[in-house]
């Protein structure tokens, strides 16, 4: 049986090398053990040697390498590109990144965003072929092996992270509060030297999660950017209280208030910090009903799961047993994986079938000597057509 063949292309720069969280280079990794893929970690990959069915390209462009891999928008039409972003931020950014950004998403097969509302506000032309891909926290067996902390946690809140205001205008508003507060700072992305970071009392990685359910409660808020960041999925895997504010993205991934979290604001984190502390028992089946619903949801496992099945349905409908597409007198007759047929023509240098009143763009594969004809082995939907 033929499988989905698939190229990962990983920057190096996002790698567990180099990148404070681990957590990318461990998904893509799992993705490769399920699938066989290639994983590729390098500064640049020459996409014209790209025979794969598919290539993942992560963060690429990036706000900060507005140039990275933008050459990827005239990849062989006969590799089904997927992009995948963790970061969509334009505030500031030059206007090389926005058009490259423009241009590769308009290339994309597939587009997979870790944030819905952000995706949409700023790219909703292209919402038709991307797949909500929320964020999640791994690697798994790092915060699955944590003990739940009932009995034995520390009576403080933790914030740990940024808090510029920029950003993240609660956590700066948080910052401010001198009592039952635990701070830990941000450790920056780019870390070469673990040792010295650990020494200056930064936590990554075990650590984190290790801080993370030392204590009662921790804080998670999402970025003015509206985006549901990792936190709200690490928080109740380490087995500690989700408090955080909302956000429609929340919603929508299932989130509910007083069942898998304490929902805060700048009116009431006060008043609800304290109720906490003092009254933690009341709270323990808030950090179970949290830590399970993201253990189901959200762990690597699960955006691996979705992966699988993402791949699954479009090597179905767009390269397995699409069969051949026929050019003679002008005509092209399609049969596709399931029997459809559809006839069209050729208008100017693109080649049109339709199906069910519906267009489709086709693209060359190869010629046959024996029939002395043009094939072509799948079509894609065309749009504005």
């Amino acid at each position: 049986m033929n499988k989905p063949t698939g190229t990962i292309f990983l920057p190096k720069k996002f790698s567990e090398e180099t990148y404070v969280t681990d957590r990318y280079h461990n998904l893509f990794k799992e993705i490769q053990k399920r699938l066989g893929w290639d994983l590729i970690i390098e500064d640049d990959i020459d996409v014209n040697k790209v025979k794969t069915n598919y290539l993942l390209i992560f963060k690429c462009p990036q706000a900060d390498d507005p140039s990275r891999l933008v050459n990827v928008k005239n990849i062989n039409r006969t590799v089904r590109l997927i992009g995948y972003y963790a970061d969509l931020q334009q505030k500031g950014r030059s206007d090389i990144y926005i058009k490259n950004m423009d241009d590769v998403l308009d290339r994309c097969d597939i587009i997979l965003t870790a944030y819905k509302e952000a995706f949409i506000e700023k790219w909703e032309k292209y919402w038709y072929k991307t797949k909500w891909f929320p964020q999640f926290y791994g690697p798994d067996e790092r915060f699955d092996k944590l003990d739940y902390n009932f009995n034995k946690c520390i009576k403080k809140i933790l914030l740990i992270g940024a808090t510029t205001v920029r950003y993240y205008p609660l956590r700066n508003f948080i910052d401010k509060i001198n009592y039952h507060i635990k701070k830990v700072s941000h450790p920056g992305y780019q870390i070469k030297d673990f040792d010295r970071k650990t020494e200056l009392g930064y936590k990554t990685r075990d650590l984190y999660a290790e801080e993370i359910n030392k204590y009662c409660g921790t804080i998670a808020t999402c970025s003015t950017e509206k985006y549901v960041i990792a936190k709200y999925f690490e928080i109740p895997a380490a087995g500690s209280l989700l408090i955080a504010n909302k956000c429609n993205d929340l919603v929508e991934l299932g989130f509910k208030e007083d069942v898998h979290y304490v929902e805060i604001d700048k009116t009431n984190v006060h008043k609800k910090i304290l109720h906490i502390i003092q009254n933690f028992n009341a709270y323990w089946s808030i950090i179970k009903e949290g830590r399970e619903f993201v253990q189901k949801n959200f762990s690597t496992k699960a955006r691996v799961d979705q992966f699988v099945k993402i791949i699954e349905e479009d090597y179905e409908n767009n390269i397995k047993g699409k069969g051949e597409i026929i050019i003679g007198n002008r005509l092209i007759y399609v049969c596709g994986a399931n029997d459809i047929r559809a006839e069209g023509k050729i208008q100017g240098n693109t080649m049109i079938v339709y199906h069910n009143n519906e267009p489709y763009e086709v693209y060359n594969k190869g010629y046959d000597k024996r029939s002395d004809l043009l094939i072509y082995n799948f079509c894609r939907k065309g749009l504005g057509i």
